[in-house]
């Protein structure tokens, strides 16, 4: 079940409201339906009054949302590799420095 369905059900389950979610968890009522839409992810303190809330162990909660932790891992990977984007121009760089200084002396 993905992180959407969990946060749905689970939020039915304890017969509560978007809006009444919402106020526990100190966002708006939008950000409520953009995680059950599946429009967006909640953030880690987001994640932490959730399974509090519901009294499901965080590693459950992400376990059974799978998709929240492959969509970090995603984010980290291509935070790692915005990181390194640069070097290739460098490297492209230094090797245009080496071949003209090699025409010119030589």
């Amino acid at each position: 079940m993905e992180l959407n369905q969990v946060l749905r059900k689970k939020r039915q389950e304890y017969h509560l409201t978007q809006e009444q979610l919402a106020e526990r968890l100190y966002v708006s009522s939008k950000t409520v339906s953009n995680w059950e839409t599946g429009k967006t992810f909640p953030d880690i303190n987001s994640l932490i009054r959730l399974s509090k809330l519901y009294h499901i162990s965080l590693d459950n909660l992400l376990v059974e949302g799978s998709d929240i932790v492959r969509d970090i891992d995603r984010k980290t990977r291509l935070m790692t590799l915005k990181r390194y984007m640069w070097l290739p121009s460098i490297l492209n760089l230094i090797l245009i420095l080496i071949v003209s200084q090699q025409k010119f002396l030589g």
